[in-house]
């Protein structure tokens, strides 16, 4: 990414996330009944739900790049997959992906590649887009709206099974498409499939339960898609506040406010949930450190008492 786009992609993040500031300000009355209507039991729920999601991307990823051969460290795994998560709540999403690569490379003492981690990123979206094509498909069974939806994410699902083929079938040799090879082993698949499968469907649970705390029930067909109209708005620079406010208010209904008030409660659940991640993962990373150089230690010592 050339500095130039970097410049204008986080600008444009800036100019919404200053105009929902202003927003929020504006409306403070209102957002503040809402958020206070949220109980502690609720905010708890959200936050256990966003870490246990968390925990489990983490593994899912942990399991591509090893069926793939490209193991890595669990301590540097976890301080910087909790370090790209915590930035990812305030940021655009590829921010926090670079800080994780940045953290591996300079961490971990045998990381895999930048292409070996980017190639598993891209397997995780793939099964990821396959479980949200099927939740457009219940939905749409269940719920009327516009198709168009259901179209794009069935062509990302083909387009991204076409590049995993063309990969497979050119470039098996190189070491960056190995962690692809998931895809060839059916049990591995089967049990990265799942865990990707709960990672996708606990959102959903967590705007439901979100919309129902501050008086605004939902389904959980509608939650669904107000999850997937979040996701898909991350895509555009637009910040995850602006991204969470503008999925909400188009697939609920809801009015602005509403959607600032559940926008903001699953960011801040979001954020605390990171924070945990963050200073467990970093509390595993010293520990595998001071692990990996007590063997050194020992034998130091040991030279020190024999010379006396």
């Amino acid at each position: 990414m050339n500095r130039r786009r970097l410049l204008i992609q986080t600008g444009l993040t800036l100019f919404f996330t200053a105009g929902l500031t202003g927003l929020i300000v504006y409306r403070w009355g209102d957002v503040s009944a809402g958020l206070s209507q949220i109980s502690l039991l609720t905010l708890s729920g959200l936050v256990l739900l966003q870490l246990a999601s968390y925990l489990v991307r983490v593994h899912a990823w942990q399991l591509s790049l090893r069926v793939g051969a490209a193991p890595v460290e669990a301590g540097p795994l976890h301080l910087a997959s909790g370090a790209a998560f915590l930035v990812n709540t305030f940021a655009p999403v590829y921010l926090g992906q670079v800080l994780r690569i940045f953290i591996l490379r300079h961490w971990s003492r045998q990381p895999p590649s930048v292409a070996q981690m980017a190639v598993a990123d891209f397997a995780s979206l793939f099964i990821e887009a396959g479980i949200v094509l099927l939740i457009l498909v219940v939905s749409i069974s269940l719920l009327p709206f516009a198709i168009w939806p259901l179209l794009i994410t069935a062509t990302v699902v083909g387009l991204g099974m076409i590049v995993i083929v063309k990969l497979r079938s050119n470039h098996q040799e190189r070491s960056w498409v190995q962690a692809l090879n998931i895809f060839a082993e059916r049990r591995k698949l089967a049990q990265f499939s799942g865990l990707l499968a709960f990672v996708v469907l606990v959102q959903p649970v967590r705007f439901w339960m979100t919309l129902q705390a501050i008086g605004d029930p939902q389904t959980i067909v509608k939650s669904a898609l107000a999850f997937i109209g979040t996701s898909v708005s991350a895509v555009v620079p637009v910040g995850p506040a602006a991204s969470s406010v503008g999925g909400i208010s188009a697939a609920t209904g809801s009015g602005l406010t509403v959607a600032v008030t559940a926008g903001l409660i699953l960011m801040a659940s979001a954020a605390v949930a990171a924070g945990i991640y963050l200073i467990i993962g970093g509390g595993a990373s010293y520990l595998w450190r001071n692990r990996k150089q007590l063997p050194e230690l020992e034998q130091e010592l040991a030279r020190e008492l024999g010379h006396k």
